[in-house]
């Protein structure tokens, strides 16, 4: 018997407007109402989930990071906060300055990262939301010492981006695409799998009786802490490789298709 669900937000719950389509919404309600518990499992920092997790009146903890946080993004006590030590961060930060990469550092309270097509995009999306539930964004200059949970490192140029990662593999640090061009580095013992470890510790629910969604190389680690792993159709070759089943496309209703036709009685 199925008791929890582990959802992706960006190629997997959200379609390709960042979304969650009607049919979504209400196969998630239908999970509430046979009390399955579904956890929404990003990379996306607090900042950049409140408006989707208000919309859908969600109160228990997700996964956001990665992995390096477990908590809820308008509550400020969390389950986990892991940070990148603070000297390693700067030398990647100086790293990726001097090299000319784009960089955005999330913080609980706020996103540092200077002007950039992804802040542009999400300040315009923002921007009619009401001001609690807006993304907070200040400039790299104004970062000061709050704990960073991740650094995402935006770049288009397949050598650059493989150079950063040849530079980076003998860190103590994790780090995975989490969308093309789109770098995510974590604390090295954070993964959305071990976020889903702690989850299901603290909601008393076995491993068997759990299963996640997912499309980018982040969304691997979860595959060894459920019972069932399901790729989407939009997902990367890698994933699909190693899913239990691929659902339909994010823009067709995957998530709810293969709940409704698989879980939801």
């Amino acid at each position: 018997m199925i008791k929890a669900v582990f959802i992706d937000l960006d190629g997997t719950l959200l379609n390709r407007h960042h979304q969650i389509s009607k049919a979504n919404q209400q196969a998630l309600k239908a999970l509430e109402a046979q009390q399955i518990l579904y956890f929404i499992a990003t990379g996306r920092p607090d900042q950049l989930v409140k408006k989707i997790i208000k919309d859908l009146n969600y109160t228990r903890d997700m996964i956001m990071m990665n992995g390096s946080v477990v908590g809820h993004p308008l509550k400020s006590t969390r389950l986990r906060d892991l940070t990148i030590d603070s000297s390693l961060a700067k030398t990647i930060i100086d790293y990726c300055i001097n090299h000319n990469y784009t960089i955005m550092l999330y913080t609980q309270h706020a996103i540092f990262s200077d002007d950039n097509e992804r802040v542009r995009f999400f300040k315009s999306q923002h921007k009619d939301y009401e001001p609690a539930l807006q993304a907070v964004f200040k400039p790299i200059s104004d970062y000061r010492d709050e704990g960073i949970n991740k650094i995402l490192v935006v770049e288009h140029d397949e050598k650059k981006y493989q150079a950063l990662q040849a530079h980076l593999k003998d860190y103590p640090l994790s780090a995975v695409q989490s969308q093309t061009g789109f770098l995510d580095i974590n604390p090295p013992h954070a993964s959305k799998g071990s976020g889903i470890e702690l989850l299901l510790k603290h909601y008393h629910i076995n491993a068997q009786e759990a299963i996640a969604f997912g499309d980018q190389d982040n969304d691997l680690s979860m595959r060894a802490h459920v019972a069932t792993f399901i790729a989407m159709d939009n997902a990367l070759d890698n994933v699909k490789s190693v899913a239990d089943a691929v659902a339909f496309d994010h823009n067709q209703d995957g998530v709810a298709r293969w709940l409704n036709q698989h879980v939801l009685k």
